[in-house]
């Protein structure tokens, strides 16, 4: 526990520091003001931003790691995300239950963690017959 706090302090330093010298991020900046004005709706909205970008990357990056672990690569894969949730298109051949499969156990192992916080992850899977486009509000990962 020391050990946090000791971490905790030396990290409100280093901003300190940032701020006092102009070097801050502009998101380090609001969030500082915001900290300053006491405004309770402001905060409340610098912390569930805060989370959101915390969860979701780290839900993203779990998702795509195990993806790699299980040897799973779809013809394409895109994203798009909310506040709390990310979608996952998925393009796979035709007939492909093994890929499927696989993606919907990564996608249930991802939930089974970070459901618990708020956060989703929302597979549609698609065959190549099927000859759907990634929608154009995703983000592609892979072609």
């Amino acid at each position: 526990m020391r050990a946090r706090f000791d971490n905790f302090m030396n990290h409100l330093r280093v901003d300190r520091m940032s701020l006092e010298t102009n070097i801050a991020t502009t998101e380090k900046q609001d969030f500082y003001q915001r900290v300053a004005t006491a405004n309770d709706t402001d905060l409340a909205l610098t912390s569930r931003i805060q989370s959101s970008r915390h969860f979701l990357s780290r839900l993203i990056l779990e998702y795509i790691a195990e993806l790699k672990q299980r040897l799973v690569e779809p013809r394409q894969l895109a994203m798009d995300f909310s506040d709390a949730s990310v979608l996952v298109w998925a393009e796979i051949e035709d007939d492909d239950e093994l890929m499927e499969d696989q993606l919907r156990l990564a996608q249930a192992k991802i939930n089974a963690h970070y459901s618990q916080y708020g956060f989703y992850l929302s597979s549609t899977i698609v065959e190549t017959s099927d000859c759907m486009g990634i929608p154009s509000h995703y983000q592609s990962i892979l072609k």
